[in-house]
């Protein structure tokens, strides 16, 4: 077995030394420790303690997280105030007319009572019935004295009521119009029956 030369440059050991110097160029450090190493007897290698953390960097780790908990805690507070400054959305509530104070009773509407006595006599009665969003049953019930019933009728307790379904955007002029035409048909009946009509001139 050839006899092996150690390298002054980098301490390896090498069996041909002199082509070895052509291409050494002294930073095999690490060679030598493996070379070192593998001529140590077995029982004399002891394993290698792991050092210490540095203090240090301990403390540059416990900074670390101590801003970014701190970065947090900002953020947060921060959307927070951004939430209490959203006003609070109130559902409105769905507009009817029954919930509408300003607005006339259903049945006996100020101004279309005021359209009946007018026209027809404070004797006279009424009911509004909303039959969909754009129209309106407006019914007149006549009183016996005004009525173009028979006495049989009336004292069967039969009722005179004149209806008619009345656009909502006709609104007064359609229930004056309504209550013209009633009281034209009942002074046609007194003066067919000759009786007297009890309507005021």
């Amino acid at each position: 077995m050839a006899k092996l030369e150690r390298c002054e440059r980098c301490g390896g050991e090498f069996q041909n030394l002199g082509s070895h110097r052509r291409f050494c160029k002294g930073t095999g450090s690490a060679d030598k420790d493996v070379t070192d190493l593998l001529n140590k007897p077995a029982e004399t290698i002891q394993e290698e303690k792991i050092p210490e953390k540095d203090d240090k960097v301990l403390n540059a780790i416990g900074n670390l997280t101590s801003l970014v908990k701190n970065l947090a805690e900002r953020v947060e507070g921060v959307e927070k105030k951004e939430m209490d400054r959203i006003p609070e959305i109130k559902e409105e509530p769905i507009y009817t007319r029954e919930k509408d104070e300003t607005y006339p009773s259903k049945r006996q509407p100020t101004q279309y009572t005021k359209i009946v006595h007018e026209i027809l006599s404070p004797d006279f009665e009424f009911d509004i019935e909303d039959i969909d969003p754009h129209n309106f049953q407006f019914t007149v019930y006549v009183p016996n004295k005004y009525s173009s019933l028979t006495d049989a009728d009336k004292e069967a307790g039969v009722k005179d009521v004149r209806s008619r379904i009345i656009p909502v955007a006709l609104g007064e002029n359609g229930v004056r119009d309504w209550c013209k035409l009633i009281r034209t048909n009942l002074s046609k009946y007194f003066t067919a029956s000759g009786t007297q009509s009890p309507f005021t001139q």
